[in-house]
């Protein structure tokens, strides 16, 4: 029994039809790459107008006097990462290249002695603030 060959007019749309496929899956991942990129620069272009933030300030004790020495720091809130800063003989501190959209928590200690914690907002849009911190003896 012979066996039926395929015509050309079968084998043609047997082609287009693989095609099509293709052709469907390759524009898919096409518009999936395009919206990767269309999103993407519009996270970039916020970084780029806001600049980076800064920090700095004095650390006294309750009677106003700077303290050398003091250990500030500062706790990224999304991170809960610290940096630290030990206070120069004018009890001054700085952080700089914070990033605009994160919030950060402050606070120094001094002989085991804490200040209040100060928060720096992502809503607050001034790129460099001055928080000046006292550390206050304990109560008893």
């Amino acid at each position: 029994m012979p066996v039926a060959r395929p015509g050309l007019a079968e084998r043609w749309y047997g082609m287009v039809d693989v095609r099509r496929r293709g052709l469907g899956k390759l524009l898919a991942v096409l518009c999936c790459m395009l919206l990767f990129a269309l999103g993407r620069p519009a996270r970039t272009q916020r970084f780029e107008h806001d600049p980076l933030r800064s920090v700095t300030g004095t650390v006294t004790d309750h009677s106003r006097e700077p303290l050398r020495g003091a250990v500030v720091q500062l706790e990224m809130d999304a991170t809960m990462t610290v940096q630290s800063y030990i206070t120069d003989k004018r009890g001054t501190y700085q952080f700089r290249n914070l990033r605009p959209d994160v919030d950060y928590t402050l606070w120094a200690t001094f002989r085991g002695e804490h200040s209040r914690k100060e928060s720096l907002s992502k809503f607050d849009r001034k790129a460099d603030r001055v928080i000046e911190l006292v550390v206050r003896p304990a109560k008893d």
